[in-house]
């Protein structure tokens, strides 16, 4: 088992450009060169890395694993979570939509009444629409905090329904006229619980397998929310 100690110097060395040297990683770590080394060949077999020469490099999707690693290791999450950023975790999540046939927006902003509403990722695949919240620090919390988070996102998601006539053409919304909107979380590490109040809970290692899975699960057993593209021209004639 690769010492989180040096996991954690991987990720620390790694954070600004994704490179790192080997003298770097022992002595941060202060583990003898020999053992860093070997601990590195066990990462590059298990694809975390890539080694040329004295050079190490990794990818934002195995940070994100290495993190992991960290947490199995018994790392302290707080400390794991402090070396990664908001940006990667949200990048791996929109490779894995992107990678699942989804057209993404990232950071979605729109207004539901008077209130602004912000949406991490929200992914379109014909009348599916994901509403994603990123959770890159949720390691560990309570149940009660969960279910709070699962909450908050219920409501953006149902607000963004209800909002589906004016965003159609920011979202890329396809000819179609209803769309089911589906909230979800996106933790780093695992948790014990799969689904909360209904809505999928899903560790962004797995977010691939779930959303292989997901096509034939639009409706139960999910939470989701109807949104009409023509509510509102409909509302109008109906009045006129």
């Amino acid at each position: 088992m690769i010492s989180r100690n040096v996991l954690l110097s991987i990720l620390q060395c790694t954070c600004l450009d994704g490179t790192a040297t080997v003298n770097q990683l022992a002595e941060l770590s202060r583990t003898p060169k020999s053992i860093i080394e070997t601990d590195l060949e066990r990462l590059v077999t298990s694809n975390l890395l890539s080694v040329i020469g004295d050079k190490v490099s990794v990818e934002n999707e195995q940070r994100i694993a290495l993190a992991i690693e960290a947490f199995k290791g018994g790392a302290d999450p707080e400390r794991v979570c402090r070396k990664l950023n908001w940006k990667e975790f949200e990048e791996v999540a929109m490779i894995a939509l992107d990678s699942n046939g989804y057209s993404t927006s990232k950071h979605f902003v729109f207004k539901h009444g008077k209130m602004r509403r912000e949406i991490d990722l929200v992914g379109v695949k014909g009348k599916l629409v994901l509403c994603v919240d990123c959770k890159h620090w949720m390691y560990g919390w309570h149940r009660s905090r969960m279910t709070t988070a699962v909450r908050q996102q219920v409501e953006r998601t149902k607000a963004l329904a209800a909002e589906a006539s004016n965003v159609t053409k920011r979202l890329n919304l396809p000819h179609l006229t209803r769309f089911t909107f589906l909230p979800l979380l996106v933790t780093l590490a695992d948790v014990a619980s799969r689904t909360i109040q209904n809505v999928p809970v899903v560790p962004i290692l797995r977010m691939g397998t779930f959303l292989d899975g997901l096509s034939d699960l639009i409706s139960p057993p999910f939470l989701s929310f109807i949104g009409n593209v023509n509510r509102l021209s409909t509302y109008i004639e109906a009045s006129a």
